[in-house]
């Protein structure tokens, strides 16, 4: 039922309307671990493991690269890629690392997803004192024990357990970034990092969460999208699950990273806005694809 009721509403709110409305066409992708996709032992879209969020991100940016250079050989010039909430910012992530000009509208999401796990609404779901478990002295040692291993030892491990990592589609630069999602070295610095800070291993475990989020999620760490000025960004101005704090020094303002882009505030919060700005959505897809239009005409006549 869960399923089915993302489905339509993917197909009633926007899908359909864009094609009825801009004469825009879409392909709707399943999340992993979401619907069809969920592990039998978990519930509806609680995840299990911190773990499953970097597989995830993996998973949909292959995939969104594998569905775009698809319509790109069957001939499709004008694509694009968007999504809410999550979905906005792999969106962000898939357009970064594909690496061609195409209209890019994430919705309700940001330029990175550590504050919204570790601090935002959704922050309240995390089994903390399960995370603080596994931060004990004997599993830090365990971690750092991992991070030890050469770059070659690591390569092995990978090509062990996902064969050849080389993604079709994608060129090597850009299967680097998808490979991040898969490394372990960055543990090293995250657990240096925590050895030097005194606090409660309550703090400890947020900050230690949100260092690994924001390494996995900031899209400072991915290449500049190959068009920023055909990107609308959309967010909620009174959002409390993807947070903005402008006093931050983590979460970058993403037209510093996207010089160029575009960034639209609807009034409301992030569910309510999620119900009740389909339409913003939809007109900001539209107009991304103006934009991009305007990009390729001027390539064209610069030519």
């Amino acid at each position: 039922k869960q399923w089915y009721q993302r489905r339509v509403r993917g197909y009633r709110f926007l899908a359909y309307p864009l094609a009825r409305e801009y004469n825009i066409g879409s392909i709707i992708v399943e999340n992993p671990f979401y619907g069809t996709r969920k592990p039998s032992n978990q519930v509806r879209s609680g995840i299990r493991h911190v773990s499953d969020l970097f597989t995830m991100g993996s998973a949909l940016i292959l995939e969104g690269g594998y569905l775009l250079d698809w319509l790109e050989s069957e001939g499709y010039t004008r694509l694009g890629i968007s999504g809410i909430s999550l979905g906005g910012h792999n969106a962000s992530l898939t357009s970064a690392v594909w690496g061609r000009p195409i209209a890019t509208v994430p919705c309700l999401s940001w330029s990175t997803a550590a504050h919204t796990f570790s601090e935002g609404i959704i922050s309240n779901a995390c089994m903390w004192s399960v995370l603080r478990d596994q931060l004990s002295p004997n599993k830090l040692e365990e971690i750092r024990e991992v991070v030890r291993l050469t770059d070659a030892e690591i390569q092995v491990m990978l090509q062990e357990r996902y064969g050849d990592v080389q993604a079709p589609g994608l060129s090597r630069s850009q299967n680097k970034h998808v490979a991040r999602l898969l490394n372990i070295q960055y543990l090293s610095l995250l657990t240096s990092s925590l050895g030097s800070r005194n606090g409660s291993p309550d703090k400890i475990t947020t900050l230690y969460m949100r260092l690994l989020i924001d390494e996995f999620s900031n899209l400072k760490n991915y290449p500049v999208i190959a068009c920023p000025e055909a990107a609308v960004v959309v967010v909620a101005k009174s959002d409390l699950y993807v947070t903005r704090p402008e006093d931050d020094d983590m979460i970058d303002d993403i037209s510093e990273i996207w010089p160029g882009c575009e960034v639209r505030v609807v009034d409301g919060g992030h569910i309510s806005s999620y119900l009740t700005h389909n339409h913003s959505f939809r007109r900001a897809i539209n107009d991304a694809f103006d934009k991009l239009d305007s990009h390729l005409d001027n390539t064209v006549t610069a030519n």
